[in-house]
């Protein structure tokens, strides 16, 4: 196909990342290095040139600037995160509308990996790994007490830094297709899935309309791809993928994953994967409370103590499926028993104990022996 000479595709140059590095924007802002590109924005790590301060830039594509629902999905990205304030949520810290005409917004640059890199090099321990997870949770409570729903929860959503003293902090980014249950309008187009395929909650398929239990859907899938190195159903394309969400039974995870996982975090993503939200937890503090639970009395998750990093099996069988019947009640029964520091100190005296009664029993004997 031919192409006239001079012809230019101006949306594309407009959108070209490479076209902004090094431009200061309203005298405040240097971009430099680009990040990442959405459907919508294209994302810059930046420098806030009166403190040296290294921030994230997000700009709203030129080329979409007339699309008046492109341009409210972004004025919505604002608004929701300029009302979250926590720890584990991105921060806004300024926005604006540049002198050449396009519109942005700026947020903390926050330091560190994403999760699904994380993964990948398998150096997490099993209580680090549950740890992000309480933290993400606490976020979600926050934001769902504000009738935020998050709707796109994944491994590339969460970054994961950690700190001087060896703690790990999370953070959860990305409210681009957040929904905010006050509101009736929705920012999804029609057909267009407002989520990631094979972790977005099963209902949302067929009515965009979140609740709480549609974010925690997600919480379980990520957890159950933690722990097995695995996703839970697979596909040929993102449809077959969403169908298994929809009507496949959840397989067994016991058979997926090694002893060092408590049962109690086998029921807990069973729950959270339920394909009926009313049968999921029904709020994100409930699971931050139901982690914090299972550190409190499983070693293996007790991030005080495992400093192990945890390897999935490789050698797992998907073919078992999880029977979705009530949920076992007395969790205690399954537990796994491991050697704890604790308990050896504990044989260590009650051999120091028995030692010291052979000893006083010989000389007790000798004495008897030698008198006349």
């Amino acid at each position: 196909m031919s192409t006239r000479p001079g012809t230019r595709n101006t949306n594309a140059i407009n959108d070209d990342p490479d076209k902004y590095l090094g431009r200061v924007i309203n005298g405040m802002y240097r971009l430099e290095s680009f990040l990442d590109g959405g459907g919508m924005g294209l994302v810059f790590k930046a420098t806030r040139l009166n403190f040296k301060k290294p921030v994230v830039v997000k700009i709203l594509r030129p080329s979409l600037s007339k699309n008046l629902d492109i341009v409210k999905r972004f004025q919505r990205e604002i608004d929701l995160l300029s009302v979250l304030s926590h720890p584990s949520i991105v921060s806004i810290l300024d926005l604006g509308r540049d002198a050449s005409g396009f519109s942005y917004f700026v947020m903390d640059f926050v330091e560190g990996e994403t999760m699904d890199l994380l993964c990948d090099k398998k150096e997490l321990s099993l209580a680090e790994i549950f740890e992000i997870f309480r933290q993400i949770c606490s976020a979600l409570s926050e934001a769902h007490a504000k009738d935020i729903i998050h709707r796109d929860i994944k491994f590339e959503n969460i970054v994961v830094r950690r700190l001087s003293d060896g703690r790990l902090h999370a953070t959860l980014l990305d409210f681009g297709v957040a929904r905010d249950l006050k509101t009736k309008s929705e920012i999804t187009r029609v057909g267009e899935l407002p989520g990631t395929p094979g972790i977005i909650a099963p209902e949302l398929v067929e009515d965009p309309c979140p609740s709480p239990a549609s974010d925690l859907y997600s919480i379980g899938v990520l957890l159950f791809i933690a722990i097995t190195g695995r996703a839970p159903f697979s596909g040929d394309n993102d449809f077959q993928i969403v169908q298994a969400h929809q009507r496949d039974p959840i397989p067994d995870i016991r058979s997926l994953v090694d002893n060092d996982v408590p049962e109690q975090v086998v029921e807990l993503i069973y729950e959270l994967m339920q394909k009926d939200a009313k049968k999921r937890p029904q709020s994100a503090q409930l699971v931050r409370d139901r982690i914090e639970s299972i550190t409190r009395h499983s070693p293996a998750v007790d991030v005080s103590r495992s400093w192990k990093a945890y390897v999935p099996p490789d050698d797992v069988s998907p073919s078992s499926v999880h029977d979705e019947s009530p949920l076992h009640e007395d969790l205690a029964v399954h537990q796994h028993q491991r050697v704890t520091p604790a308990s050896i100190v504990g044989m260590l005296i009650a051999l120091l104990i028995i030692l010291v009664l052979v000893v006083v029993y010989l000389l007790y004997r000798q004495m008897l022996l030698s008198s006349p």
